[in-house]
């Protein structure tokens, strides 16, 4: 224990500790005054320090208010949860639950509730997703039937003002109009019919009924004027000398879905050669080629048996005798037909191709027409659905 001198009227000053560890003592000298001395005890290295202060001092000093009674300390619950003890060395540890943390997980998630919110937290976000999806595909959905209702207005109000002064063509063939072998009713391609008059290719001539001077001021490529009623299709036909163009352009030139139906690359503008090709979209609302499958019954066929060509040359009145499903690779798609004897076997091919007998002959000599769209409006690909028909000339 120590001891404390000091005098009445100054407290005393506390000398150095000895490092030695022996007694140390200041005298002071001895006219009343009281001397101060004290004695250490030597230190043990070995000795662990102990904890500096209490556990209710402690929280005291870190809270800086006083604690109830046993609250100072953290308890052991009776519904097992985490208990901090206090150490046999002073020392305070947490003690972790007996199963580790997937029990203490399990323990979470098994709480009443707990497992019905989280489903409906996660119920309330796939609704939310949801919805934004639904509004932007149905935004897009609505702008495609918007240009697609434009485009369609377009080609509706062309045909109006085309065929406004049409009358019904007169067929020159007799009979289920099947041509002539030798192709005696076919054009010389010089521009001048056999036995007829000549004329420029976007003049009006004998047997054309329909005037291509406005068409050509809208679009100088244009090469005829379809009018397949049947199918709700009436509008022209261009030639570019590619098949890429009026894919997504309309016949005034603006960007449009519905394209229009042009001539293929390889076929002749003014339909001079023997077989010619028209390609057209098929287009899920009805528009363009998007009906010619119609052609698949034979009930559609005997019902409209033929449909309109309109050239600046001549026009032609088509009979179908042939209709199928193929692919993009076949050959019906080939231009460059040079020998008549693989043209007229060829013939024979497609003729035997069609998926009913419409009755109506073709000949070497005959000039034929293709009508070729896609066989599906939504899935694309290689499929394609063809019509073939015999061009009739008509006065």
């Amino acid at each position: 224990m120590r001891k404390v001198a000091w005098r009445d009227d100054r407290p005393a000053e506390r000398p150095a500790r000895d490092p030695e560890g022996k007694a140390a003592q200041d005298a002071v000298s001895g006219n009343g005054e009281r001397q101060v001395a004290w004695k250490d005890p030597p230190i043990d290295p070995n000795r662990k320090r102990a904890w500096k202060d209490a556990p209710e001092e402690t929280e005291k000093k870190k809270t800086g208010r006083d604690h109830p009674a046993g609250t100072g300390t953290a308890q052991k619950h009776a519904d097992g949860k985490h208990a901090a003890q206090k150490h046999t060395d002073g020392k305070h540890a947490a003690q972790k639950p007996a199963g580790g943390k997937h029990e203490a997980r399990a323990e979470k998630q098994s709480r009443p509730g707990h497992t019905g919110k989280k489903r409906r937290k996660h119920l309330l976000i796939a609704g939310i997703l949801f919805g934004v999806i639904a509004l932007a595909g149905l935004s897009v959905f609505v702008k495609e039937l918007q240009a697609y209702r434009k485009a369609a207005d377009y080609y509706e109000r062309l045909s109006a003002f085309v065929e406004r002064d049409l009358e019904p063509p007169q067929s020159t063939a007799a009979g289920d109009g099947a041509g002539t072998e030798n192709g005696a009713g076919a054009e010389d391609g010089t521009g001048t019919q056999s036995g007829g008059t000549s004329g420029s290719r976007f003049g009006k001539v004998r047997g054309s009924r329909l005037d291509f001077s406005n068409l050509r001021r809208m679009n100088p490529d244009v090469a005829g004027w379809l009018s397949i009623p049947q199918i709700s299709f009436s509008g022209p036909v261009v030639w570019c000398g590619n098949n890429t163009t009026y894919l997504d352009k309309g016949f005034d030139w603006t960007e449009s879905r519905n394209g229009c139906p042009f001539l293929a690359a390889d076929a002749a503008s003014d339909f001079s050669l023997p077989y010619s090709l028209i390609y057209g979209r098929n287009m899920h609302n009805g528009t363009m080629f998007g009906n010619l499958d119609r052609y698949r019954k034979k009930s559609f066929f005997e019902k409209h048996p033929t449909f309109l060509l309109y050239t600046p040359r001549q026009d032609y009145e088509c009979a179908v005798f042939s209709c199928y499903k193929t692919e993009d690779a076949s050959e019906v798609y080939r231009m460059d037909w040079k020998d008549a004897g693989e043209y007229s076997a060829f013939l024979e091919r497609i003729k035997a191709a069609s998926v009913y007998d419409t009755g109506v002959n073709v000949f070497p000599g005959d000039k034929v027409l293709t009508l070729s769209t896609c066989g599906s409006a939504y899935t694309g690909g290689k499929d394609r659905f063809v019509v073939h028909a015999v061009m009739r000339r008509v006065e």
